[in-house]
């Protein structure tokens, strides 16, 4: 038997070489090779970067969506305290309209009583301010504040303190950060015509200033009539207008310009005299005071011509002093925006003579007829006749009317003085060329309101009163007995005025 040998294996170390610094992977300074190598794995590696982007962004994530929503509470407050602000005001303004006294606290309260009844939500509080009102109590303003709870701006307070406003409410003192305070404002103001209602305005005053309103009657109608024109003529007078005219009133009217004049009568003012019944009279070129229209077209507006007949011109008694009866400061004044003009005529008004009231109720109504628009510079001349609606008659639509023509005839006695067809007072004998100046005054009113001119009438009886015939004189002239005033005190005679005026004004909100 043969035996097998077994190799033999000889086992050999190596001899190894002690590693290097930099052979031990995670000790040591690497080579800038295996610099390279391990940036650029890092780069390549996209394991968890989502997880640590939404790290990153979600705080200003959920800050910026916390802050979108506590603006959109701001803007949602703001715009119901708009709403809320601007109904109130109409409301507190509507409540000043209707009346003539304790004006500001009326309209404080229905202001008040309208903004606390409409809910705020999002807001830890909200007041409403005094209202604050102009000299002639037409405009109101209001001013609106509410705080605004903010509960994600309310984290803010932990990065940076904030204090709260002096004015925050109890859940709203502790940081500036928990509320904001959100304001508005509004204004309404009380105005004739105006952009909201669409038609222009004409008002034309009849003012008394005969002897009998000396004291402290002339005193009272120049406040009250002052008030009128504070109310009735707006500032904006770019889209619609409201203009005012006066005459002024006693035994004659003055006209302010010898141009007039000679319109209304035919020809230029000259220097003549006369006697007749015993006394004597004159005529002075500088002197342009009127007295009736007679002949056929004595009660209507058609135009002063050779064909239509003029007024006469009024005979002067020297012994008053040869002059117009109406003071020169009291010149019938046409149609105009320009306050500062109504409001110097007003404050020159000086009693003096008889009433003429006829030649007073005329003089309203030639003013706003177009007809006699010769007589007037352009800008002061009266618009045509708006027939779409007659208020008298209550015919037409008064929703397309355009234009509204009304007469104010304000007087604080009988109609006593009338003129002879010889142009000199019946009080110095001779008879009426018309009628009697209270018939005269009457035919005028009933064709003044066939026209369509509303018409208010004021008795000013302060001192004894009208006579009965004499208030139904100015209650039968009127539009209407709601369009009919007695007044028996000064303060009476303002309220009227005023109670008219805001009844010709509508509402706007204006800021």
């Amino acid at each position: 038997m043969n035996r097998v040998l077994q190799p033999s294996i000889k086992m050999v170390t190596p001899a190894l070489a002690p590693p290097t610094y930099n052979d031990v992977p995670g000790y040591g300074i690497p080579t800038p090779a295996q610099s390279r190598s391990v940036l650029a794995r890092f780069s390549d590696d996209k394991r968890g970067s989502t997880a640590i982007m939404f790290a990153l962004l979600i705080a200003p994530v959920m800050m910026l969506t916390g802050m979108a929503v506590d603006f959109s509470r701001m803007v949602t407050v703001k715009a119901r305290m708009q709403t809320a602000i601007d109904a109130a005001a109409l409301a507190g303004a509507r409540a000043a309209q209707m009346s003539s006294t304790n004006v500001a606290s009326l309209a404080q309260t229905a202001a008040s009583t309208y903004y606390n009844a409409i809910p705020m939500p999002f807001a830890a509080s909200k007041t409403l301010s005094n209202v604050s009102t102009d000299s002639s109590q037409t405009t109101f303003t209001w001013t609106a504040t509410s705080y605004v709870q903010t509960p994600f701006l309310s984290i803010a307070a932990m990065i940076k303190s904030r204090p709260a406003d002096s004015g925050a409410p109890a859940g709203c003192s502790a940081s500036g950060w928990v509320c904001q305070k959100v304001t508005t404002s509004a204004t309404t103001t009380i105005a004739a015509g105006g952009s909201n209602t669409g038609y222009n305005i004409e008002t034309s005053f009849m003012l008394d200033i005969t002897g009998s309103m000396a004291g402290q009657k002339i005193i009272d109608l120049q406040s009250a009539a002052s008030d009128a024109v504070d109310i009735l003529i707006w500032a904006d007078q770019s889209k619609y207008t409201s203009k005012i005219a006066i005459t002024p009133f006693a035994q004659d009217v003055r006209l302010p310009s010898a141009a007039a004049f000679q319109a209304a009568t035919g020809s230029a003012a000259a220097n003549a005299s006369m006697t007749y019944g015993g006394y004597s009279f004159q005529k002075y070129a500088t002197q342009y005071c009127v007295a009736e229209r007679p002949g056929n077209q004595k009660y209507t507006d058609a135009a002063p011509s050779a064909a239509n007949g003029y007024l006469m011109k009024a005979w002067l008694y020297t012994g008053w002093g040869a002059s117009c009866d109406v003071p020169s400061g009291a010149v019938a004044t046409p149609l105009t925006t320009d306050k500062t003009v109504l409001h110097n005529l007003i404050n020159n008004l000086q009693p003096s003579g008889g009433t003429s009231g006829h030649l007073g109720t005329a003089w309203a109504w030639y003013m706003l007829s177009p007809n006699w628009n010769s007589l007037w510079p352009s800008a002061n001349a009266a618009g045509s006749y708006d027939t779409a609606y007659n208020i008298n008659t209550k015919t037409g639509d008064p929703k397309a009317i355009k234009l509204k023509k009304i007469a104010i005839l304000m007087t604080d006695g009988d109609y006593n003085q009338e003129y002879t067809s010889s142009g000199t007072m019946t009080y110095f004998g001779g008879n009426p060329v018309n009628d009697t100046s209270s018939n005269q005054a009457t035919a005028l009113c009933s064709a003044m309101k066939d026209k369509g001119i509303e018409v208010y009438t004021v008795a000013f009886s302060a001192g004894g009163g009208l006579s009965s015939s004499a208030q139904t004189l100015l209650t039968n002239c009127a539009t209407d007995t709601s369009h009919f005033y007695n007044a028996s005190t000064g303060d009476a005679l303002r309220a009227a005025f005023r109670d008219i005026a805001l009844k010709i004004s509508t509402l706007r909100i204006t800021g």
